[in-house]
């Protein structure tokens, strides 16, 4: 049940325009934005304390960067692959590749 893994509602509650959707999606990213943001941030002083300013010419600030990418990415992505197997329309669109029926649950919401 991802509703209790999530700081937010999963449901997208807000009127049917661009404007509403990029509020209510904002405001929904906005806490994970910043953790890895401070993440990055603390990756950035642990390096500069430890190595010094840059690492083989290159600003410890961007090691951060690739560090904290690589830490958003093995997060993420077994999160997402979880994600994906849990929703039947998605299970049913790679396990029959070209079907009618998978293409068309595509465009509506179905409740599993």
């Amino acid at each position: 049940d991802w509703q209790s893994f999530v700081f937010h509602d999963l449901i997208f509650q807000g009127e049917s325009t661009l404007q509403s959707m990029y509020v209510v999606t904002y405001s929904k990213a906005t806490p994970y934005a910043a953790f890895f943001l401070g993440l990055w941030a603390l990756y950035a002083a642990c390096l500069w304390w430890k190595l010094g300013r840059f690492i083989r010419d290159i600003s410890s600030g961007t090691w951060a960067l690739k560090l904290m990418m690589l830490t958003h990415h093995g997060v993420i992505t077994p999160l997402a692959l979880w994600s994906m197997w849990q929703d039947p329309v998605i299970r049913q669109l790679y396990s029959c590749i070209g079907c009618k029926e998978a293409a068309q649950l595509m465009n509506r919401a179905v409740e599993a």
